[in-house]
């Protein structure tokens, strides 16, 4: 990548939506902030989204190692004066909806400046929980801590898949601990969308996570889906010819299509 710096431009700007994503402030922008985001990060398994940019970084020669420390020298200030020329100018990205709403309800908040009771939002619901990121966390609270709102959250950690993305299972799995408020606990054991025997055999994959709530699914179905294993030294890749509409249609035929497939080796 060292011969190719106009890449850097995007690598900045991916950056910087990054360490909003990831709750770093601007607003604050001391090296102590970001050492505490670095710390909280770490603890929730996320630092390799950040040790990507680094690698990156120093192939482009923007670093002279791999260190934190220099790491911080340079993102820090680049992200501090990038966030402020862009509130400046009122350009946004996607994520500064979130970012920009987070950092104006904790200035509402710091100035106690609580809405009227009829504007009050009263209850806050949030579906799909364990795919939240930081950013996604730290905007619920200040909504809830400044409307002094009832907050239920919903989700399943067997589904948490969007890491990649900052989302980090703890929030789910730990909710007292991340949110600062006392949670009651609701299991919903009962699958009213798949057959019975998809139902069985994901549980007894899944149970093998170690991380994660321990949940006693079963089927309300009673239909079995008619499945085919196949074995051997060759994987199986669906070609483009997959019909996305016919594969999601698999639950209401309870039945696993055989899909026109590329062939390729598995070495050994």
């Amino acid at each position: 990548m060292k011969h190719q710096p106009f890449k850097l431009p995007k690598l900045l700007a991916d950056l910087l939506d990054t360490m909003k994503s990831l709750a770093f402030d601007h607003e604050d922008g001391s090296l102590a902030m970001a050492d505490q985001r670095l710390e909280s990060l770490e603890e929730l398994g996320l630092l390799s989204l950040l040790e990507d940019f680094i690698v990156k970084f120093e192939d482009l020669g923007v670093l002279d190692n791999r260190r934190w420390e220099t790491f911080l020298e340079v993102a820090l200030p680049f992200f501090n004066a990038a966030c402020m020329q862009q509130f400046a100018t009122g350009s946004f990205t996607l994520e500064d909806q979130k970012y920009g709403a987070w950092l104006d309800q904790r200035r509402q908040l710091a100035a106690g400046n609580l809405p009227a009771p009829g504007a009050r939002i009263t209850d806050i619901l949030v579906d799909e929980f364990q795919d939240i990121n930081p950013l996604d966390l730290a905007l619920i609270m200040k909504v809830a801590d400044l409307n002094q709102s009832a907050l239920t959250i919903v989700g399943d950690d067997d589904q948490a898949i969007f890491e990649w993305r900052g989302a980090a299972p703890d929030f789910i799995l730990e909710p007292d601990r991340h949110l600062g408020r006392s949670f009651k606990t609701y299991i919903l054991e009962k699958n009213y969308r798949s057959p019975r025997n998809i139902v069985e055999k994901s549980a007894r994959l899944i149970a093998h996570n170690k991380r994660r709530v321990t949940k006693n699914m079963h089927a309300v179905s009673i239909v079995e889906a008619q499945t085919f294993m196949y074995s051997g030294q060759t994987f199986w890749i669906p070609s483009k010819t997959c019909s996305t509409k016919s594969e999601a249609s698999l639950g209401k035929r309870h039945q696993v299509r055989e899909w026109p497939c590329y062939r390729g080796n598995v070495p050994s």
